[in-house]
């Protein structure tokens, strides 16, 4: 804890923007759900993964005291263990920084000039910012992989998006807003919900509890002649949005605390949908500022519902010689330094240190490359129990 101590003790007067930047973890705290389970595999680069799909058919008659067939049909037989295996290579995350030997001899932010610091004083502080900003940058592509996964059923393997995982979704649950556009007020978005409540419930045999959008599509939705209707009925409650919104169920804290907003709740026929927002976005590197939640997309989904979260092996080394040789470069253990990174990331217990590869190359005598790594996949177990609906602004 000692190089821990001496790195807050130095930066403590220092101001840096990086620090004070939120990183929301909406998607990935749905991935983190209660029915699901977080399984690190730290020696193979491949999950196998077993997706059962159930159905609701009923049993058939049989005529008493004979040996007949059933009445309407032949019996099927062999009802158990039909499922779908599928073996996936773990993506991989990878931030690099460079530190060359010239560093050591300056002056960082907030050393004091009359009491300079020793050169390794200076890598352990320089090193811990490589590997902080590398795990900010991590979570949020971590962030923009459950996005994917979850509105989508793909996951990218390569940053073109040319090599992809399929968790293979019915294509029934990827649809066009029938409505059109929901900035028309004269429109019914509750149609579009409805469709995707009975998709769910006919596909995915699972009640739908919950819908997310981005803040456009919310405030195209309350605007809506045909909501504001529904909040006019004196008699009967059909939505409960902006006022005396009620009581948020209780599954939905951790979104909240993982960045989204709760905004009330809409009953569409037989169903009750809990409404989230989630507004944050990330950074590509063209500087486009990028919604988690895209502005024409709108989400409808059961959060009871499995999905899982699996973290492979980086791809360096890692034995008591590379650990040996990282203290005495930066004179400090490697776990130690992620923690600056994760200080800000929203819903902190999603973290832990084996989602992490951290580790650094001697590059000649001219310095060193700082790596961190990371290999997540998020799978929607439950595959068909999201609804996307396309088209809504």
């Amino acid at each position: 804890m000692q190089a821990n101590s001496f790195y807050s003790k130095i930066m403590a007067p220092v101001f840096d923007e990086k620090e004070i930047i939120v990183n929301s973890t909406v998607f990935q705290t749905i991935f983190n759900s209660d029915r699901g389970y977080t399984i690190y595999s730290p020696s193979s680069k491949a999950a196998d993964i077993d997706i059962i799909r159930g159905n609701e058919r009923t049993a058939k008659l049989k005529v008493r005291g004979t040996n007949a067939v059933p009445v309407g049909g032949n019996q099927t037989t062999d009802l158990n263990q039909r499922y779908t295996s599928l073996s996936r290579l773990f993506p991989l995350i990878e931030q690099d920084g460079y530190l060359t030997a010239d560093q050591f001899n300056n002056r960082v932010a907030g050393e004091d000039p009359f009491k300079a610091l020793s050169q390794k004083q200076r890598a352990i502080i320089l090193a811990s910012q490589e590997h902080a900003e590398a795990a900010r940058r991590i979570i949020r592509k971590q962030e923009v992989h459950a996005s994917q996964a979850f509105r989508t059923g793909f996951q990218d393997i390569n940053e073109a998006g040319t090599i992809t995982l399929d968790y293979l979704r019915n294509a029934l649950l990827t649809a066009a807003a029938a409505s059109g556009v929901w900035s028309n007020i004269a429109g019914d978005a509750t149609g579009d919900l409805l469709v995707a409540c009975n998709q769910l419930r006919a596909i995915g045999r699972v009640t739908a509890k919950a819908v997310i959008m981005n803040n456009g599509a919310f405030m195209a939705l309350v605007n809506q002649t045909a909501v504001q209707a529904l909040a006019d009925n004196r008699r009967l409650s059909f939505h409960s949005i902006g006022k005396d919104i009620g009581v948020m169920p209780s599954w939905g804290q951790k979104l909240v605390d993982a960045g989204a907003q709760w905004q009330g709740w809409i009953k569409i026929g037989a169903y009750h949908l809990d409404i989230f927002t989630y507004i944050d976005t990330y950074e590509t590197d063209a500087g486009v500022i990028t919604p988690y939640v895209p502005v024409d997309e709108v989400y409808v989904w059961d959060p009871m519902a499995r999905y899982d979260r699996y973290f492979g092996p980086g791809e360096m080394t890692q034995d008591a010689i590379d650990a040996m040789v990282y203290k005495e470069i930066f004179g400090v253990n490697k776990n130690m330094v992620l923690s600056a990174g994760l200080k800000n990331a929203k819903n902190k217990a999603l973290f832990d240190s084996r989602q992490f590869t951290l580790g650094a190359e001697k590059k000649g005598t001219s310095g060193y490359k700082i790596i961190t790594q990371s290999a997540p996949m998020y799978v929607p177990c439950q595959t068909d129990t999201i609804y996307t609906l396309t088209g809504v602004m």
